[in-house]
């Protein structure tokens, strides 16, 4: 009897271990994998220009902390609330278990866990969270084995480093920085209990979502703390008295910068976006946090772009870079920030820069290398260059012009001319220098007004404005200065080439003439920067007089920026007619300017440059012959100008000598009885106002000019009576300036019906 007792007690517990078995299949567990514990996925960390966290990059947004860097107050709140034997058991508690066992029977649910922090763990990295035996053995199994690889305080750190807080922070590193901006290792004792309650149910006691509960649950930390003897009573209270104090602030994971940071460092590492993000790497950037509060707030106010067509609003891109390094300091790549890591127009969009192509290519190659100066004379006259004849904006053509004005006034006759003298491949090379990329396309007449066959971003073109404001040197746009690995090595560090693109000398003439454009050429909204400040704007037409692209690129000493305005589908929209780069780009660029560079130092002007002080009437058309001023060279006629030493003209000024005076004057009758006035023109020089005197008056009759010796005459046909005639010589120039100044008046003739006589006539006017 017995035996068969026996058997039928060893075959029920066979039975019953294979049922066990059959339902939770141990041979379907998988193993412990500690690489799992010990290196989850975790964020990448942005840090701006000071070192500061700026943002995370990831689809966690964790940092981990190792065992002997987590904070005792941390450690000790978590153990508290979450497992108080933790450091006597060995993976699982079988007391805690039957307690949660006894009370899921006597409620006739399943809420209560009985799980310890190594199991929690275990489930986090390796299981799923289904209520199921299987789970629920497999998670003990593997709960044991870890307690056998590693230390209790290894493990206490590497759930630490896994577990979720809400508001998408893992780990108590990235919790730490969510709720209070703060590192964890910073953390008072009330803060450590806030977040060791949050992990129970983040939805239920996350303090931004309420903070009612969110002050139950801490405080309820705080007490079993004291029940444990972790703090004192008085510690207790007087965390227990303190505000919630939290806050959350955004994980970063968006923005135009880190966007631009996350592409740029993919490419340095040799990674995917998806192993960059999940890699915990550390990225130090050039980002400026103010300056990108600054342009984020100039996007947000609708007033300074132009309104749409009435289908779609236009876009707008701004990117800002230090001119001495090429770090890029904020961007804006569109005017609102939508999808992550979408189109970014600052770095990705190609459009044609328009005339902001000019400096950075004809005149950098003329000024370079041809040796052009400000005072070089261009031809502004309409030409034809294999079929390519363009045109200036304004319809007209002004003849010969220095390069300064030609630049200044924006004029695309005398560019393309000048490319003609350059040659396209010389423009094509500093264009290059400068770090523009070019298609083999491009090797046309067109070029020298911006219109390339693939365009440039904003950044491209903001970097080769910075070679003009550094004396030359050419800098690589980048936004990330290095980065280390999870480790903390350093894996990647930028260096810069250091190349010159053209000599110091050349840089400061372009950049003295675009100061100009800046203070009264087609950028001069940008002349109450309050800065030193150079530009050139761009606008790209189209055939019916809308826009598709305006460009202002400006800089001052230290700091570039550029803005682009337009559609990105140009083909079915344009800007209205009168949207120029002169307009809302160049305002917002003055905006963004006016707040960072105000104060900034003049540009240094380098040895081998000297200020000559010129006759400007000797630049006009119609001379066309730069000449140094003279001593009688009025004052509204002193031109200073930057010059290459030893570019100075030779020759003195000589427009200015004193008109002669007219020797005698006759008044003789026509024959229709008619005064007619005549003299001998003494110089070439001057304009001759021929005046009657009658009844006590003056009145002008007539101004003459002519060549030295040329005999002049006019008909008094208004004459009445009796009148006298003299002549007082104007010097032409000053005619033209729109000055009074007049030589002697001459000896007067005296009209009476039939007798001619002289005298001399002592009046002035």
């Amino acid at each position: 009897m017995k035996r068969r007792v026996f058997f039928a007690c060893v075959a029920a517990a066979l039975a019953l271990a294979a049922a066990l078995l059959a339902v939770i299949r141990p041979w379907t567990w998988q193993p412990l994998d500690l690489a799992k514990i010990t290196s989850p996925a975790q964020a990448t960390v942005i840090f701006d220009r000071n070192g500061r966290r700026a943002a995370s990059a990831g689809a966690r947004n964790r940092t981990l902390l190792a065992a002997e860097d987590m904070p005792e107050v941390v450690k000790r709140a978590f153990v508290a609330i979450e497992d108080t034997r933790f450091y006597s058991h060995a993976g699982i508690d079988l007391k805690r278990i039957g307690g949660a066992l006894l009370s899921d029977t006597m409620s006739g649910s399943a809420r209560e866990g009985g799980s310890t922090i190594t199991q929690q763990l275990v489930k986090l990295t390796h299981l799923s969270g289904e209520k199921t035996l299987a789970r629920k053995a497999q998670e003990a199994w593997l709960a044991l084995k870890l307690e056998r690889s590693m230390s209790k305080d290894d493990i206490l750190a590497a759930y630490l480093n896994a577990v979720y807080f809400g508001s998408g922070a893992y780990g108590i590193e990235a919790a730490a920085r969510t709720y209070f901006d703060r590192p964890a290792s910073e953390l008072t004792l009330a803060q450590a209990a806030t977040l060791a309650g949050v992990v129970k149910s983040p939805s239920n006691y996350a303090p931004h979502l309420n903070e009612r509960n969110a002050l139950e649950r801490r405080d309820l930390v705080l007490e079993r703390m004291r029940e444990q003897g972790f703090i004192s009573a008085e510690e207790c209270a007087a965390a227990q008295a303190e505000p919630l104090g939290a806050r959350v602030s955004g994980s970063g994971e968006g923005g135009w910068y880190v966007d631009a940071v996350i592409e740029e460092a993919c490419a340095a590492l040799g990674v995917s976006a998806d192993e960059l993000m999940s890699g915990g790497w550390r990225v130090y950037t050039a980002l400026d946090p103010a300056m990108q509060a600054l342009s984020d707030a100039l996007f947000a106010d609708l007033t300074r772009f132009p309104e749409g067509d009435g289908q779609a609003q236009p876009e707008a891109a701004l990117v800002a870079i230090d001119t001495a390094c090429g770090e890029i300091l904020c961007m804006e790549g569109g005017r609102q920030y939508a999808v992550r890591r979408g189109f970014n127009r600052a770095t990705q969009m190609k459009r044609q820069p328009g005339s902001a192509f000019k400096p950075v290519s004809v005149y950098a190659a003329a000024v370079d290398m041809l040796g052009c100066t400000p005072i070089t004379m261009l031809d502004d006259s309409p030409r034809a260059y294999d079929g390519y004849s363009p045109a200036n904006a304004s319809g007209s053509s002004y003849g010969l012009v220095t390069l300064r004005r030609a630049l200044v006034k924006s004029m695309n006759q005398a560019t393309v001319n000048l490319l003609s003298r350059v040659g396209i491949d010389a423009a094509r090379l500093y264009a290059q220098r400068l770090g523009i990329e070019l298609s083999d396309n491009d090797r046309n007449y067109a070029l020298g007004l911006g219109a390339l066959t693939e365009g440039v971003s904003p950044a491209r073109l903001c970097a080769a404005y910075c070679a003009l404001a550094n004396g030359g040197m050419a800098v690589e746009p980048h936004a990330v200065r290095r980065i280390e690995d999870s480790e903390g090595r350093e894996v990647y560090a930028f260096k810069a080439k250091n190349e010159r693109a053209m000599s110091e000398i050349s840089a400061y003439l372009l950049t003295d003439v675009l100061r100009e454009t800046a203070a009264s050429g087609t950028a001069k909204a940008l002349a109450s920067v309050g800065a030193p400040v150079a530009a050139k704007t761009g606008t790209v037409g189209e055939a019916d007089g809308g826009n598709r692209d305006a460009w202002t690129a400006a800089y001052t000493p230290r700091l570039a920026v550029t803005v682009w305005m337009g559609y990105d589908e140009p083909d079915g929209h344009e800007l209205r007619q009168g949207v120029t780069g002169g307009g809302y780009p160049a305002r917002l660029a003055a905006a963004f300017l006016a707040a960072n560079a105000k104060g900034e130092g003049d540009f240094p002007m380098p040895q081998g440059v000297e200020r000559v002080l010129l006759d400007s009437r000797s630049l006009q058309p119609d001379i066309a012959r730069p000449m140094l001023a003279a001593e009688d060279t009025p004052r509204a006629c002193l031109l200073i100008e930057a010059l290459p030493a030893g570019a100075a003209p030779k020759q003195v000024s000589g427009l200015w000598k004193a008109s002669l005076p007219v020797g005698t004057v006759y008044a003789q009758k026509n024959e229709a009885g008619q005064p007619v006035v005549s003299f001998v023109a003494p110089d070439s020089v001057s304009v001759w106002r021929v005046m009657r005197v009658q009844d006590g008056e003056a009145t002008e009759i007539a101004r003459l000019t002519g060549e030295r010796g040329d005999y002049l005459s006019v008909v008094d046909g208004e004459a009445r009576g009796a009148a006298g005639y003299v002549v007082i010589a104007r010097q032409k120039y000053y005619e033209e300036m729109g000055r009074i100044v007049e030589a002697e008046p001459s000896r007067e003739a005296f009209f009476r019906e039939e007798t001619l006589f002289e005298r001399l006539f002592a009046t002035g006017e």
